[in-house]
């Protein structure tokens, strides 16, 4: 059996081989990765017209385009001819794409638009609509967050995220003029599953005094020094106001009220903010330390900065994490200086958080052992006293929850492990266990 559910009796146990054992990740693969939503990239990552990225959807690379129309669609990242990968670049600006191969040229619509000696090669039936490249089948945004699926049956990406959007509207209605990803990004590999990464950034409560401590250690020496850029204090976090959240469809999230918030960029705007949606939401965006995952390869965290982290399987035990650095599209010189040097020191693979967080995974893989190995995780912290259902302070806010815990909460872990039940039985894909 690989999960022991009963949180009303406080007990929830994973079998670890859901970690280690590679027959998984296939199912993950195909069932996960690529049967769900799953996040592809944000709008200002491709603003221009003909604008494109190259990503991967489990197993399929792919690229997102924008076409002259400034339409955003996605497909597989591969010739219909040969199948040899069109766009080789990690971004670029294209009107078209033309195979190397043999100079089959396709449009920013994924329509060809020549292929080579036609009148010679093929049938007078033949048209170039038959060699168009392949779509995937669902791509729609959320605030210029771009999702996509490869199953045309998923429900609507308003419906999949549910209260998981509030997050997302928490950051994005700070600033009118909109945010965008600054240049460049930063990514890291390390060797350990995916999951472990997911569970970790979507509501792990218990890790930082611990994972963290020799940073938080220096956080706190640098308060003593003039003139420097203050860390925003985690310490000690379950002794802050704060729960974690669930959402439903293994969405979580973790919130709790900075100490030091006068130090983020956005505090600056609290006034106007205050004015626009008054005092609870401008605290709520300026104040409160927040981390949302959206299952299963995104992470947007308002906290010690601003980034999405994205996350791919590239094996069992080895998994590529990506950080892109969120800045509002028109903010202050110095406001601008002090965000970046936030994200430069928890995060990136060069931060002084990332690579706590790496170690921890990379000792939890080791101790997950192999295919044959046995032992359960105890993912317990909580459970039993959780509420289902809105607390008090998501009631308030307007949020429909799943369930809420107090900091530490490893309910939602569970929600996360319910949804990856869900979609690896909803197709036959596995037995149920």
């Amino acid at each position: 059996m690989l999960f022991d559910r009963r949180p009303d009796a406080g007990v929830y146990r994973v079998d670890r081989s859901i970690y280690s054992d590679p027959a998984w990740l296939e199912l993950e693969m195909r069932h996960i990765f690529e049967g769900s939503w799953i996040f592809l990239c944000h709008e200002s990552q491709i603003a221009l017209p003909h604008d494109f990225i190259t990503t991967t959807m489990g197993r399929r690379p792919i690229f997102v385009q924008r076409d002259g129309n400034q339409r955003i669609g996605a497909f597989i990242n591969a010739c219909s001819h040969r199948g040899a990968q069109l766009c080789r670049t990690e971004q670029g600006n294209r009107k078209f794409h033309v195979c190397t191969y043999h100079g089959w040229t396709f449009d920013a619509t994924g329509q060809s638009v020549w292929v080579q000696r036609p009148e010679q090669g093929y049938t007078d039936t033949f048209t170039l609509e038959d060699v168009a490249l392949e779509r995937v089948a669902r791509v729609e945004s959320y605030r210029g967050f771009v999702f996509g699926s490869l199953n045309p049956e998923v429900p609507p990406l308003a419906e999949h995220l549910g209260g998981a959007a509030s997050f997302i509207d928490m950051l994005f209605d700070q600033c009118p003029e909109g945010w965008t990803v600054l240049p460049g990004k930063t990514s890291c590999i390390y060797h350990g599953n995916w999951k472990l990464m997911l569970e970790n950034g979507g509501g792990d409560g218990l890790h930082p005094d611990y994972a963290h401590k020799s940073l938080l250690g220096i956080a706190k020496r640098k308060t003593e020094r003039a003139g420097a850029i203050r860390t925003m204090q985690i310490d000690k976090m379950h002794e802050k106001i704060g729960r974690q959240w669930t959402f439903g469809h293994g969405h979580t999230g973790i919130w709790f009220n900075f100490p030091n918030p006068e130090d983020r960029p956005i505090y600056r705007q609290k006034d106007r903010l205050t004015q626009a949606f008054g005092e609870t939401r401008a605290t709520w965006m300026t104040s409160i330390f927040r981390n949302l995952s959206v299952y299963p390869n995104l992470h947007l965290l308002d906290q010690m900065a601003t980034l999405i982290r994205t996350f791919r399987p590239i094996s069992v035990n080895q998994t590529e994490i990506t950080f892109y650095c969120l800045a509002p599209k028109v903010e202050s010189a110095e406001e601008r200086i002090r965000r970046l040097r936030q994200y430069e020191e928890f995060f990136m693979g060069s931060g002084m958080g990332t690579p706590d967080d790496n170690a921890e995974f990379e000792y939890c893989q080791a101790g997950a052992g192999g295919t044959s190995a046995s032992g359960n995780s105890f993912i317990s912290f909580g459970l039993h006293n959780r509420i289902v259902g809105a607390d008090e302070t998501a009631q308030a806010l307007g949020i429909p929850l799943e369930s809420s815990g107090l900091i530490g909460y490893e309910g939602c872990s569970m929600s996360q492990f319910d949804e990856w039940l869900r979609l690896m039985t909803r197709s036959g894909g596995m037995a149920s266990s």
